[in-house]
């Protein structure tokens, strides 16, 4: 897989940096830390240890960006590269897409998702995929403004197997 360019410059000011094994895992986890968020995040700080963290990026699939306005932390966006068994190509699924409360409205999730799709082009991806919960407004909002090829009305499901 062909790497993508390790910092960005998007509108608005907002720099994207990909995240890799040469990066300091525990600065990364304090600026998660420092960040603030909210329930529309589904973040928990204390979850960003610098071994979770370095523990996801070691993954070849795993796709990791933060966001900085200026030197500010801004947002954070992980994926993973998925591929289907029946041929039909590679393609980028997006599982988190985090701005933090203080930095919204000033283009970062908009950056965070731009740079998703330049990575799926240049990697030669079929297409870069993600979901959301209905009655997340903002999301939404930004993920039509993005003017997406399709939709789908799905319903998620999850099963907890005991493991910690």
């Amino acid at each position: 897989m062909k790497m993508h360019n390790n910092s960005v410059k998007k509108p608005m000011n907002v720099e994207i940096k990909q995240i890799t094994l040469d990066a300091d895992f525990s600065e990364l986890a304090q600026q998660i830390a420092a960040a603030q968020w909210d329930d529309a995040n589904e973040i928990e700080p204390q979850e960003y240890s610098a071994e979770c963290i370095r523990n996801f990026v070691e993954h070849p699939r795993s796709v990791l960006i933060f966001a900085y306005l200026g030197n500010t932390f801004a947002g954070l966006t992980s994926g993973t590269v998925q591929a289907h068994p029946h041929g039909s190509g590679k393609w980028l699924y997006v599982d988190e897409v985090d701005t933090a409360v203080d930095q919204r409205r000033k283009g970062v999730g908009k950056a965070m998702m731009e740079w998703c799709f330049d990575y799926a082009k240049t990697n030669g991806l079929k297409e870069v995929a993600l979901g959301t919960e209905r009655d997340n407004v903002a999301a939404r909002g930004l993920y039509d403004s993005l003017k997406p090829s399709y939709t789908e009305d799905v319903i998620w499901y999850g099963y907890e197997v005991g493991n910690e």
